[in-house]
């Protein structure tokens, strides 16, 4: 019956379009199972072949609304960071340019000018994004500009998107990649351009599992071997990079004014303490940033909101004896996440008790905040002030399906909602002409880490995160941010909008720390599940490294904050190696050879890791 009845739609299927059927798709929508139709194939009353889909282009999905950008007109400034660049692209020889524009300066039009130009010379492009948070908005808006020309490469793809993504690109029916940083390495050929956006964000390095490379410096690297043009583009250039622009290494371009007539948001510093000591501070909110939530609810436009914190709170606490539950396998407090707690290091999981289990007493409580109760909280807060809002929130958690970030985006973006409650995945590159208020909840907490990139991280994040606001002319932004630390230099800085001012301090501190621009940063790991042998490797690999070259300046072995991951115990050695008297890091490599090379003779392999990071983001 089974089959007689297959053959029947089949034949009226048939009948109707003789064209092939998709076998996936027939077995989907009749509920017919592949043994069915394998016994009518036997019968000779089908027949079964194989038929080569591009799933890129077959895939629906949520889009945002767009209008085709390279009709827009450019202005002045962007015509000539463009002309700068096409006149570099005309001569074909690397040349690598930093574009310093502020928030909603109109930079993704001139990466499109300069793609365009790049393509119409018969050549291939390259678009570097750091995160694939940042990609669905984007890609829709250059797949606008550039039908049927774009490929995306990034790790939120199926492993046939990603295949079929490549073959087209080596085959050369695409020419234009976007993609995260593992697209650096698509399979262009006659490369003419590569574009990294957002070039001072930490996400481009990897740092496990090796090769660990910055995709910027590899991307600099893939232009000169190709004799293409680069461009890195950030409102907060990172010290390093805009350090190489000064001193004329990278030629520097700049877009001082937002694009369209639009204004720079007006920033609200809200002092966290001072403000709960005169009772203008209710949970996570104060008096100001909830006032303009309710507000821009009622004219119906969009806010977001940051926390970078995900969970519904970083610490689950006794009351009575201070008790937090801490991770079997690694050396961190639990994050409550309202049924579970979870170990952001290793995903390990127990459902959340409520009375503690060390002396007993009857209800645990949640400290601080994370996305999942600032979206709980606020909701409760507005309705006591009589205003009704939809609130989505943008995190690890809530987009970790596939698809999740695209339709979560869109759905703000189309005016759906009312609040986007968010990590960093709402800090940068969103451009959504209807936001007019930015809140930061705590944004200042990365002040807190042993880093010494600590105050750069902090700026950039409280400046990219104030430019989500007001990028439209008729919908001037606010941005509220709610910080403890008011008179530090970098959240100073970012509230003036004075990148230069940042600039200089920064770079004093790191000419007498001796960090980067100035010194390669190397952070070298030791892991094991043996304790003792981690200290042991430690403590041999330094006494290998020299102590007297002023070149190579290694610090002890010492334990890091999270000094357990996963069951393995963990050992850091931090050396700093000075350019100015070590230039190619001959001397850098020479130490670091020799010191490892007699630690893998001393040491079994199959108990000890030694990790190598040079230019390392991490020092935790």
């Amino acid at each position: 019956p089974k089959q007689a009845l297959a053959a029947k739609i089949l034949a009226a299927k048939f009948q109707r379009d003789p064209s092939a059927l998709l076998a996936a798709d027939f077995e989907k929508e009749y509920k017919i199972e592949r043994s069915v139709l394998k016994r009518l194939a036997e019968k000779g009353i089908c027949e079964f072949f194989d038929r080569e889909i591009d799933r890129s282009d077959v895939s629906p999905r949520e889009t945002f609304e767009t209008k085709n950008e390279l009709d827009l007109k450019l202005t002045d400034e962007q015509r000539q960071a463009a002309k700068e660049i096409s006149i570099a692209l005309e001569k074909g020889e690397t040349t690598v340019f930093l574009l310093k524009g502020v928030t909603g300066s109109g930079k993704t039009l001139v990466y499109m000018k300069i793609i365009e130009k790049t393509l119409s010379l018969g050549k291939t492009a390259l678009l570097l994004v750091p995160e694939i948070s940042l990609t669905p908005q984007l890609i829709d808006r250059f797949e606008k500009a550039f039908p049927k020309s774009a490929a995306v490469l990034h790790s939120a793809l199926s492993a046939g998107e990603r295949f079929d993504a490549w073959r087209n690109v080596l085959k050369g029916k695409k020419k234009l990649v976007i993609g995260a940083r593992s697209a650096l390495f698509a399979p262009l050929k006659n490369l003419g351009l590569i574009i990294v956006d957002e070039e001072h964000e930490p996400s481009y390095k990897q740092e496990s599992p090796p090769p660990r490379y910055n995709a910027r410096d590899a991307a600099i690297m893939r232009a000169k071997f190709e004799n293409a043009v680069i461009t890195l583009g950030s409102a907060t250039p990172s010290i390093e990079s805009y350090y190489n622009a000064k001193i004329g290494k990278y030629k520097k371009l700049e877009l001082k004014e937002r694009a369209d007539g639009a204004t720079m948001p007006k920033i609200f510093l809200v002092d966290r303490i001072e403000a709960a000591k005169k009772g203008q501070f209710s949970g996570a909110f104060s008096k100001i940033l909830l006032d303009k939530i309710a507000e821009k609810v009622q004219k119906k436009e969009g806010i977001i909101l940051f926390l970078n914190r995900r969970g519904y709170s970083p610490i689950y606490e006794c009351p009575n004896c201070g008790f937090t539950p801490e991770c079997e396998n690694c050396s961190v407090n639990l994050v409550y996440h309202k049924t579970k707690l979870v170990c952001h290091y290793c995903d390990f999981s127990i459902d959340a008790f409520k009375s503690c289990p060390k002396c007993g007493f009857p209800k645990m409580k949640p400290q601080g905040f994370g996305s999942l109760r600032i979206e709980e909280e606020l909701k409760k807060s507005l309705s006591e002030k009589g205003v009704s809002a939809k609130i989505l929130r943008l995190d690890l958690d809530s987009a970790r399906k596939k698809g999740a970030r695209r339709k979560i985006l869109a759905s703000f973006a189309k005016g759906e909602a009312d609040v986007l409650v968010g990590t960093q995945m709402v800090a940068k590159g969103l451009d959504i002409p209807r936001v007019t208020l930015v809140g930061a909840i705590n944004p200042d907490s990365q002040l807190l880490f042993p880093d010494f990139r600590a105050s750069e991280r902090t700026f950039q994040l409280l400046a990219q995160v104030s430019g989500r606001a007001g990028r439209s002319k008729g919908k001037p932004g606010e941005a509220v941010l709610q910080t403890s630390r008011p008179n530090h230099y970098a959240i100073q800085a970012a509230v003036k909008g004075n990148y230069e001012d940042f600039y200089e301090k920064e770079l004093e501190y790191r000419r007498e720390s001796l960090y980067p621009p100035f010194a390669r940063f190397v952070l070298i790991e030791f892991q094991s599940e043996d304790k003792a042998l981690a200290e042991k490797a430690g403590l041999a690999f330094y006494q290998k490294l020299p102590k007297t070259d002023k070149a190579v300046i290694p610090n002890p072995p010492t334990e890091p904050l999270v000094y357990k991951i996963r069951n393995r115990y963990r050992k850091i050695i931090v050396v700093k190696n000075v350019k100015k008297l070590d230039p190619s890091a001959k001397k850098l490599r020479a130490a670091l050879i020799e010191a490892l090379t007699y630690c893998k003779k001393k040491f079994s392999a199959g108990k000890l890791r030694i990790k190598i990071d040079v230019d390392s983001y991490s020092s935790l």
